[in-house]
């Protein structure tokens, strides 16, 4: 499994799972922090697609 953890996930949750064997990128560290989440050329969602990496986003809706 593949993850790429969004900017609403601390950059500590990819040392971790990294740590558990679990092959994560965050995208602070490919410089993708601001990064939209359209699908185009330069978006995450984009990035997830072309390197086969599931995308993980903490949604917080309000209550």
């Amino acid at each position: 499994m593949k993850l790429l953890l969004d900017q609403g996930l601390p950059l500590s949750a990819a040392a971790l799972l990294r740590d558990a064997g679990i092959d994560t990128t965050h995208v602070g560290e490919i410089g993708m922090s601001e990064a939209l989440d359209r699908l185009e050329k330069h978006s995450t969602i984009a990035y997830s697609l072309h390197n086969l990496r599931l995308k993980v986003s903490l949604l917080i809706k309000p209550i």
